[in-house]
């Protein structure tokens, strides 16, 4: 198991040290999916990596932790397999040509001892020589038109459909061949099977034909209709543990500050999450986990955050920043050092490093202190007496 630094927004530090986060069971975690894209130059109209960027946004809230991966012979491997609960599979392979056989294998094998697969929309374009591919899919593109519509749920009662809503996007009219047999199919488009489930061993496959591009993908019921055959296609165990978690929800407060994007007042804003809520929602690559290490009151606002060899963070305190640059760039920013002194993972001493800083927002350490910046200048701060 490995461990990462990191700095949540809430004025929260993990450390790689740090003693795990205490959950409502033991096996209590977030989903992890892998995303089995293609290179962009495989099919300029399907890119992969900017459809994993909008999930990665918007399913993080709903528990799910995404991976992105292109490279088939590292993807479709048995000891990557063995780190997620599905696969999710968008983008373009070998049309008209076989699976390798290893990749071919260790994909139905993942399925059938119980893990999710999601094809999405041109993944029933691929590895069209391949038997077990297309039959674990249950069923190939065959030829497209394009137009806006709305695919019409045909299966209300499924829980991946129950209460679903739908959208209308412009979308490829995908049309399919070699239908397989045992399938549920939850939508059609003029009567052509469009979105369907199936079972295989003990792991359960869900395909859509929508997805073409963003017109689709940036669609808010479309990434609802993939969280639901997500929590569906991983099975009850993975869900029961995701369902365990409790993930807090996200509620809005009314508030007045300034905005710097769009240079007009924000008005409404989340609610803040306690650290340990926080954790809940991060989102961490598989192998990881995240502690914590300090939080607010004991730190305030961090801007930046550097780990020195003793294992102690170098956190960045900021009031000024970014609207108050202090005369003279005296200000009211400092740099504070958290430590955790008696091994427990948690910091429990805070001494401060330097204060009187202005808009301070990054540093290293050189030369048995630390460079900064402080407003418009940069500034060598050594504590000299051991203060």
């Amino acid at each position: 198991m490995k461990s990462t630094p990191l700095l949540l927004t809430l004025a929260l530090a993990v450390a790689a040290f740090a003693a795990p986060l205490i959950t409502p069971r033991d096996d209590a975690r977030r989903l992890e999916v892998l995303f089995f894209g293609a290179p962009t130059r495989n099919h300029p109209g399907h890119d992969p990596i900017t459809r994993y960027r909008v999930l990665k946004k918007h399913l993080g809230d709903d528990g799910i932790n995404l991976t992105y991966l292109e490279d088939p012979s590292e993807a479709l491997d048995a000891v990557t397999l063995a780190h997620f609960d599905a696969v999710l599979m968008y983008g373009n392979w070998a049309q008209r040509g076989p699976m390798p056989a290893e990749q071919e294998k260790a994909l139905v094998d993942f399925v059938e001892k119980g893990g999710g697969f999601l094809p999405i929309h041109c993944a029933s374009a691929c590895y069209g020589k391949s038997e077990a591919f297309v039959k674990l899919v249950g069923g190939v593109f065959k030829s497209h038109g394009g137009g806006e519509f709305s695919a019409r749920t045909t299966n209300t009662t499924h829980e991946i459909t129950k209460g679903y809503q739908g959208f209308t996007a412009w979308d490829e009219t995908y049309v399919h061949e070699r239908h397989g047999a045992n399938r549920t199919i939850l939508q059609e488009r003029d009567g052509e099977p469009w979105t369907w489930i199936r079972s295989q061993g003990k792991g359960r496959v869900f395909y859509t034909a929508s997805g073409h591009d963003h017109r689709v993908w940036d669609q808010p019921n479309f990434h609802d209709l993939l969280v639901r055959a997500i929590y569906w296609s991983v099975g009850n165990e993975a869900k029961g543990k995701l369902d365990a978690l409790k993930l807090p929800k996200f509620e809005m407060m009314d508030v007045q500050l300034p905005g710097y994007i769009q240079r007009k007042l924000v008005t409404r804003v989340p609610k803040p999450f306690t650290p340990e809520e926080s954790l809940k929602l991060a989102q961490v690559p598989p192998g990881f986990e995240l502690s914590l290490f300090a939080a607010d009151p004991e730190i305030v606002n961090p801007i930046f955050i550097n780990w020195d060899e003793r294992g102690r963070a170098f956190v960045i305190e900021t009031i000024d920043y970014p609207n108050n640059l202090q005369a003279g760039n005296i200000g009211n920013d400092r740099i504070k050092i958290c430590e955790d002194t008696d091994g427990d993972g948690r910091a429990d001493r805070f001494t401060v490093f330097a204060d009187k800083l202005s808009l301070s927002t990054t540093m290293v350490f050189a030369n048995g202190g630390v460079i900064c910046t402080n407003g418009s200048d940069v500034l060598f701060l050594k504590d000299t007496d051991g203060d």
